[in-house]
């Protein structure tokens, strides 16, 4: 079998991948980097020079070729390089007649714990989606704990609206669902210790992402706060999460599988980990192959906390990605189906999914017209 055709099919802020053989088998796989879809089509189309002609079982080789043809590396090559190498292993899986994850040591467990992204302007509304969360059988949340308050709120107004928000999740939900605060990367260091201290009592999951992502020693220095931290969703390969993970002790790994290198990479990322006695909880806001994916590491690592589940995104792709992937009582039953358990009508797919509701360009800004945030 050999690969005969690499093609990108840009959507939007998503962009898919397929890898087709002369066999008439396909592969799909699917980018992280929402922001600059057109930067990984590009760098596809120059990826696919090591692997028209190649033969697709050889992963790994393939993997090293792609990561090191170029002294290069960004949150674009390693997007390029998660979605072609999803591919592969959707083909591989494909091609052998078995789930994508018994080729990475099979099934760990039957089904995957979820946590359901929610929304809401108000601390309400917020609670009203976690208590509908919670009746349809999960057991933990992701919600903003912060409202508006991070642009130019005082540390009482992010102290307080937080403690809000926790307080009216756990009063609607009757205690029943674990509690993440995804922070965005919002806050300035003099914010962050009011955040903490307040979300402390309500014993948090992890609150993911308090400051920006440009160092590695700032984000971890904050563990010393004795919060649980979800961390690394920009961070991209199985090194920058040994670096960070060596310089203040394991905290709830974020990476997200379609950017840090693929399925190759997760299972590195996860055995690092693992290495830290920590657990992994991947970013995972995307479409339903990436969701595939990701869930294909999951299945078989023995480290998962929790599966991001982001309904919202998903449905953009009813009608044209079957997947054998279902939600049960909270969690996400493990298939049987070869490949990556998805199946891809490339002529139906969405012309332009759109996930910010804005120009990329359109952040928010402070009062004093600094630039306050981006996401």
């Amino acid at each position: 079998m050999k690969i005969t055709h690499v093609e990108s099919y840009r959507l939007g802020h998503l962009l898919l991948v397929a890898i087709r053989t002369d066999t008439g088998l396909e592969g799909a796989g699917e980018s992280a980097c929402w922001a600059y879809p057109e930067a990984v089509e590009s760098t596809v189309s120059r990826l696919a020079g090591a692997l028209i002609g190649a033969d697709p079982g050889r992963i790994e080789h393939h993997w090293q070729t792609m990561w090191r043809m170029g002294p290069f590396r960004s949150a674009i090559v390693g997007s390029a390089v998660s979605a072609l190498d999803a591919a592969l292993w959707d083909l591989k899986g494909k091609a052998l007649g078995v789930p994508s994850h018994e080729l990475i040591g099979g099934p760990y467990r039957s089904r995957i714990r979820l946590h359901k992204a929610i929304g809401g302007v108000s601390a309400d509304e917020v609670a009203q989606q976690a208590r509908a969360a919670a009746d349809e059988g999960f057991t933990a949340v992701k919600f903003d704990p912060l409202g508006a308050t991070w642009i130019d709120g005082t540390n009482h107004d992010v102290a307080g609206e937080a403690g809000r928000r926790l307080s009216a999740i756990l009063d609607a939900t009757g205690g029943r669902v674990d509690l993440i605060a995804e922070v965005h990367r919002s806050l300035a260091p003099h914010q962050i210790p009011a955040l903490l201290d307040a979300v402390r009592p309500f014993r948090p999951l992890f609150v993911e992402d308090p400051i920006q992502i440009d160092t590695f020693d700032v984000q971890t220095g904050l563990l010393r706060h004795g919060v649980p931290l979800g961390l690394g969703e920009r961070w991209q390969s199985p090194w920058e999460i040994r670096e960070a993970m060596g310089i203040h002790g394991p905290f709830v790994v974020r990476s997200d599988v379609n950017m840090a290198g693929g399925i190759s990479a997760a299972r590195k990322i996860a055995a690092i980990a693992e290495a830290h006695h920590a657990q992994v909880s991947w970013h995972n806001w995307l479409g339903p192959v990436a969701d595939a994916a990701t869930l294909t590491v999951d299945a078989a690592i023995p480290n998962v906390l929790t599966h991001e589940h982001v309904p919202s995104t998903l449905e953009h792709f009813v009608g044209s990605v079957e997947t054998d992937w279902r939600v049960e009582e909270g969690h996400m039953v493990v298939p049987r189906a070869p490949g990556l358990g998805v199946r891809v009508d490339w002529d139906a797919l969405p012309d332009d999914v759109d996930l910010l509701g804005r120009a990329l360009h359109e952040i928010p800004l402070r009062s004093d017209g600094s630039v306050a945030f981006a996401m």
